[in-house]
């Protein structure tokens, strides 16, 4: 008997939107077929299970999302204006009507939470490779301490907006606040510039 074939690509990009919006524990295995298309022989195939299925969405949600922000860090004028940008760009998201977070820290915290530590452990390598994007790309004749100062203060700006924009506050309270705490960062150079067309929330 032929098996099925399936865009594997298509099926994971599906899959990740289900988790992103309901997250993993919510999603039962009837929506997991229901948004991919697929039967349940073909799914535990080719992912082994829904804990498979959803190691694959977190690395090809990780995979864009990091692609996109080495991006916005290498075509701006110096990378403190790209932190800015990538900053700049999450609190524009925090503010849509849309808004859903980061999958990565809804998972973290829902996975923790929940005691599936391996799991968990996941989502945290993806995280750290994050922290490992902007502590490379501050290394320019600066100590290892201040490089790891930076990046530390800059991931919990990050992390704490994904979070803190549930609450609703507009643009400008959130970025008074991000000013003040990354205050070594050039906002007012950032702030002249265009602002990136990345479509808010969006993972292809």
């Amino acid at each position: 008997m032929a098996k099925a074939k399936f865009d594997r690509t298509e099926v994971v990009h599906a899959a990740t939107q289900l988790f992103w919006q309901r997250g993993y524990q919510a999603a039962s295995m009837q929506d997991v077929f229901q948004v991919t298309g697929l039967q349940p022989g073909s799914l535990y195939n080719a992912f082994g299970s829904k804990a498979g299925l959803f190691e694959e969405t977190v690395r090809h949600y990780s995979k864009i999302s990091f692609e996109r922000v080495s991006e916005e860090l290498t075509s701006a004028p110096s990378i403190d204006v790209g932190i800015c940008s990538v900053l700049l760009r999450m609190i524009r998201e925090s503010t849509e009507s849309e808004f859903c977070s980061c999958f990565l820290v809804k998972s973290q915290l829902e996975l923790k939470s929940s005691g599936d530590e391996a799991l968990a452990s996941v989502v945290a390598e993806q995280l750290k490779k994050l922290e490992t994007i902007f502590s490379e790309a501050l290394q320019t004749g600066q100590s290892e301490e201040a490089v790891n100062a930076k990046t530390t203060s800059l991931l919990l700006n990050m992390f704490g907006l994904r979070v803190y924009g549930y609450l609703g506050y507009g643009y400008d309270h959130l970025l008074q606040g991000v000013r003040e705490s990354l205050s070594w960062l050039p906002w007012d150079e950032a702030l002249t510039l265009p602002v990136n067309a990345y479509p808010a929330q969006s993972i292809q």
